[in-house]
């Protein structure tokens, strides 16, 4: 299976085996087990130590797979029969427990184990931020329990990828198999097992990769989790050039492990093509994203690429709005309509930049106090975009997506009005109240008291210090004894 171990945490699951005796006579079997590929966070364990089987009787062993997520020298090697070329690891712990008799010279019984686990994190990003005019820069606070274990971050690393949000979709209902070839919707056939293709979030950010290559990637969040990619289709078309008319559908296919290769068709063309890009593709990045037993997953989709895309069959995205459209299929279903059909409009007034936490592209390190930067443009825009996070290890499958809100601030200054902003107070006692011209829409404001020195009267003085204290937009005066200070988007003065 695909157990999960949310960071700091010791998580354990435990089987049962059966042994039965099938002779005459009790056997005592001694219980082992025997390591083929090792997790470095994974610890299995084998139970009672020996176990008597009664004639014709059965008897029970349990095997317990502990999952070690506190220490920092996981092992995150793959299944050394794959050859690892993708975006994703597959961390694995696999042996067998060994059934041994303590005599009678018989064969032990070897019983298969397998577990591909996954360090898991528990990370948050804002759900408002706010902005000052039209224009400008902000972004997204991240908070809560992510990991990086190292030696090497790129994979032992939370991950988070940001998005502008397209669309949200409820539950689908009322979808049949039509097994009998009918025609008529028949309550025996209703499909109730579909949930890991319904779409419920759709999100696309644009990132230049070169000079000649844009990239739109097309983040999508299910409903429910699957077990692999390989149990739903995914297809996005994308219209580049905003004629109405999709131009490109892209798509994955199965591949040997836990990497799925991305292709596309020119519509206009018909024929099918590759630039060698995997599912949750960031710059050839090999960070494990936790593609197994997931409900989220990043489509890289070329919209422009001015040397191998052109002419009329192969179309280039150069500016202004792209029409995406996210189809789903059960995988090996027996009727013909997708599962889901999701569209949205992506036009860029949100522009994700550099960041002290940024990876490649739209990617980040998902840890607590982490930032995801961005430049904004909302021109005209209402409603205001939203922002759209995948924290693509999370360990709660409803809290993968995460929307943010902006909120415009409308005003264009914060003014203090007494103490005036700056000022030096000798006595914070001296300061019985605060006073601003406030902006409209921001929810509150922090007002900071910065303590410079104080004079002990043996001639040195206390460390400086600083004290701050927040109050909703609607009182416009402070509390006794605090002073002055900000929001921290809103462009307050200080």
């Amino acid at each position: 299976g695909y157990p999960r171990a949310l960071v700091g945490t010791t998580p354990t699951v435990s089987k049962t085996i059966t042994v039965q005796n099938f002779s005459g006579a009790a056997m005592t079997l001694a219980t082992g087990y025997s390591v083929r590929s090792d997790w470095g966070g994974a610890v299995v364990s084998v139970s009672p130590a020996f176990v008597t089987v009664p004639a014709t009787g059965t008897a029970l062993v349990t095997v317990t797979l502990t999952l070690n997520a506190t220490q920092s020298n996981l092992n995150v090697g793959g299944d050394p029969l794959f050859s690892i070329t993708g975006k994703t690891i597959l961390h694995e712990e696999s042996g067998y427990v060994t059934l041994t008799p303590i005599s009678g010279g018989q064969t032990a019984i070897r019983v298969p184990v397998y577990a591909a686990p996954h360090l898991t994190s528990d990370m948050y990003a804002e759900t408002e931020v706010e902005i000052a005019g039209d224009t400008g820069s902000s972004y997204v606070l991240l908070s809560g329990d992510g990991f990086d274990l190292g030696p090497d971050a790129n994979d032992h690393l939370s991950l988070v990828s940001a998005y502008q949000l397209l669309a949200t979709d409820g539950v689908e209902t009322g979808l049949f198999w039509d097994a009998d070839n009918s025609g008529t919707d028949d309550p025996d056939e209703e499909l109730t097992d579909y949930s890991y293709a319904d779409v419920e979030y759709v999100g696309a950010d644009l990132q230049a990769s070169s000079a000649t290559r844009n990239y739109l990637y097309v983040g999508i969040g299910m409903h429910g989790e699957w077990n692999s990619p390989r149990d739903l289709f995914v297809e996005v078309y994308v219209d580049v050039d905003n004629d109405t008319v999709d131009d490109y559908v892209w798509y994955y296919g199965s591949g040997a492990s836990d990497s799925f290769s991305v292709s596309f068709v020119p519509l206009a063309d018909g024929g099918a093509y590759s630039f060698g890009n995997v599912v949750n593709y960031f710059a050839g990045q090999s960070f494990d994203s936790m593609l197994l037993k997931n409900n989220v997953l990043v489509m890289p989709v070329i919209v422009t690429d001015t040397i191998n895309f052109g002419d009329p069959g192969f179309p280039n995205w150069v500016g202004g709005p792209i029409n995406v459209t996210v189809l789903t299929y059960q995988r090996d279903s027996d009727f013909s309509f997708p599962i889901d059909t999701v569209s949205g409009v992506y036009e860029q007034s949100i522009a994700f930049g550099a960041s002290p936490w940024k990876i490649t592209r739209n990617l980040y390190a998902n840890l607590d106090g982490a930032t995801l930067d961005f430049d904004y443009d909302v021109t005209g825009l209402s409603p205001l975009p939203q922002i759209m996070t995948i924290h693509h290890q999370n360990d709660d499958a409803e809290s993968r997506v995460q929307i943010t809100d902006l909120a415009q601030i409308t005003g264009e200054t914060f003014a203090l009005l007494s103490p005036a902003d700056d000022a030096y107070v000798r006595d914070a006692a001296d300061v019985t109240e605060a006073t601003w011209e406030e902006l409209t829409g921001a929810a509150t404001y922090t007002f900071t008291l910065t303590q410079l020195s104080v004079s002990r009267g043996d001639g040195n003085t206390k460390a400086s210090k600083t004290a701050q204290i927040a109050r909703p937009a609607a009182s416009r005066t402070g509390g006794q004894g605090n002073a002055l200070g900000r929001s921290r988007r809103g462009d307050a003065g200080s």
